[in-house]
């Protein structure tokens, strides 16, 4: 099995993708996106994030072929319910959470995903969707 590991995380403005890399200066801690894999440290192009915009690539594509990452938010051509990908940390595994959220959350399955469901935002440029 090859499972691609990346993340994402918004900066001021814009979204980087690659691999997180977290470092501590004297006063603060900076959480970076770098969206290569480096050889060495020199070589090392980063992009610093919003802590909490960082989110796992899932694994799995909508069913127009747009990668799926933690925090975004899904719609099924079958039903209006909007969803958020979350990560349980009981089941260990990403999930579907219905906004607004009712406490219940899903379990991902691979066929209606890619061919049910599409990306229309994320809980962090899309605020007005968290509504219901």
């Amino acid at each position: 099995m090859n499972r691609e590991i990346k993340f994402r995380g918004k900066g001021y403005s814009e979204w980087f993708y690659g691999y997180v890399q977290e470092y501590h200066e004297k006063f603060c801690k900076r959480i970076c996106v770098c969206p290569v894999s480096i050889r060495t440290w020199k070589d090392a192009l980063m992009y610093e994030v919003k802590e909490e915009t960082i989110g796992q690539f899932i694994g799995l594509h909508d069913k127009n072929g747009k990668e799926i990452y933690e925090g975004d938010i899904l719609k099924a051509d079958y039903y209006d319910t909007l969803h958020e990908v979350v990560f349980s940390d009981t089941v260990g595994a990403f999930m579907l959470d219905e906004i607004p959220s009712t406490g219940d959350i899903v379990v991902i399955g691979y066929e209606d995903i890619v061919s049910h469901f599409e990306v229309i935002g994320n809980i962090y440029d899309n605020q007005d969707l968290l509504e219901g």
